[in-house]
């Protein structure tokens, strides 16, 4: 099996286990970083025209999980763009974008997190 696809494979197999709660946020952080780090190893980044560039950029936002602050809730969003069909890359990196930029209240989700040690432990340079 080509490397990538199975690198996809295990993220999908990734999300969907702690969606069904069975991995937590540490697990899921320490994983991604891992696939990313193998993905990195086969491949430049690709362009945003090439669909391999889905999976680049769902593995490089989610080794950085608790600064993005993703949570459970984004799982539909990064599943939704990994499926994005080829003729529709455009489309789908506005969608991507659109969610993390301009519909995501990162400071409600700071606020709803602010439990969470495993979150409210990263600090932008900002807040430093």
């Amino acid at each position: 099996m080509d490397q990538k696809l199975e690198i996809d494979r295990k993220l999908r197999s990734l999300l969907r286990q702690w969606a069904d709660g069975n991995v937590d946020e540490q697990e899921v952080h320490a994983d991604a970083e891992y696939l990313f780090e193998q993905l990195q190893e086969l491949t430049q980044r690709p362009d945003d025209t090439n669909v391999g560039s889905l999976l680049y950029e769902a593995l490089s936002h989610l080794s950085f999980l608790p600064q993005q602050l993703i949570i459970k809730d984004d799982i539909i969003v990064i599943l939704n763009f990994l499926d994005t069909p080829p003729d529709m890359l455009e489309e789908g990196w506005k969608n991507w974008y659109r969610y993390w930029d301009d519909e995501l209240d990162y400071a409600q989700r700071r606020h709803i997190l602010s439990d969470n040690l495993y979150y409210s432990t990263y600090k932008f340079p900002s807040e430093s």
